[in-house]
């Protein structure tokens, strides 16, 4: 082998010598200067002191992101805006009880945001939601259900321009947080079964006309004192109603329980 060769053979094996002992030595990060490019001393395998340059990323400091306030809107229609103004053009409505997170206040409107975009509602119809609050009861179930008296029956509907029975239902509850099924029937499969007997304020009341028929076919919101609300037929509006009718109480099914 000529001396050529012999060289270029013995510097790389002391290259890789050198690398295995740096890879292998054990460097406590804590004992290291928090600063970039800090320099540490490490024994080689020939017990001598070799000073090494250790890289040491930057510490970026984060700042704590103060808690986002959530708000919820108090009127049936709330404009939402591109900015706070009323002259600004407007991009969107929200219905009563939609909840969204608020960024600032400045001069009475919530900046939020709004499909990905940062946009403006007006203050004075929004009530901030106090996340420190106990789960809703009951009563407060039937005060928000009782702001839609008056609405008509809408087959299929869902929202304050007019709703059908298990929409009534699903809209209130959601305002709550409780994700309803959207028919009378699967809406029975969801909380705890009650007796007519120990009735509360809150509670679903169900129907059923037909006895060979699986399905159910109307849904209510007991409201107490023998009364349900609900949005009865086509040609009629959300009311009150007492259980102890004789249609009602006829065709009567059961009734469950979805507010803890």
């Amino acid at each position: 082998m000529n001396n050529f060769r012999k060289t270029i053979i013995i510097a790389g094996i002391t290259s890789i010598m050198l690398c295995t002992t740096a890879f292998a030595t054990e460097i406590n990060a804590d004992d290291l200067d928090t600063q970039e490019n800090s320099q540490a001393e490490i024994i080689n395998e020939d017990n001598k002191v070799q000073s090494v340059e250790i890289q040491v990323p930057e510490i970026q400091e984060t700042t704590p992101q103060e808690p986002v306030q959530q708000g919820k809107v108090t009127v049936n229609i709330l404009n939402v805006r591109s900015g706070p103004s009323t002259d600004t053009e407007i991009l969107g409505k929200l219905s009563l009880g939609s909840t969204f997170n608020i960024k600032t206040l400045s001069n009475g409107w919530y900046e939020i945001e709004y499909n990905s975009a940062t946009a403006y509602v007006f203050a004075e119809y929004v009530k901030i939601i106090d996340k420190s609050t106990e789960s809703p009861s009951g009563s407060n179930v039937v005060d928000y259900a009782k702001q839609f008296i008056g609405t008509p029956y809408v087959a299929g509907g869902s929202s304050p321009s007019g709703f059908d029975c298990s929409g009534y239902v699903k809209y209130v509850m959601a305002n709550f947080g409780i994700d309803m099924p959207r028919t009378s029937t699967d809406q029975y499969s969801i909380g705890v079964r009650v007796e007519k007997s120990e009735l509360m304020p809150g509670d679903l009341v169900f129907f059923k006309y037909s006895s060979t028929s699986y399905n159910l076919n109307h849904v209510g919101i007991y409201v107490g004192d023998g009364n349900f609300i609900h949005s009865p037929i086509p040609g009629q509006t959300v009311k009150l109603d007492t259980l102890s009718s004789g249609y009602f109480s006829k065709y009567y099914y059961g009734a469950t329980r979805v507010i803890k």
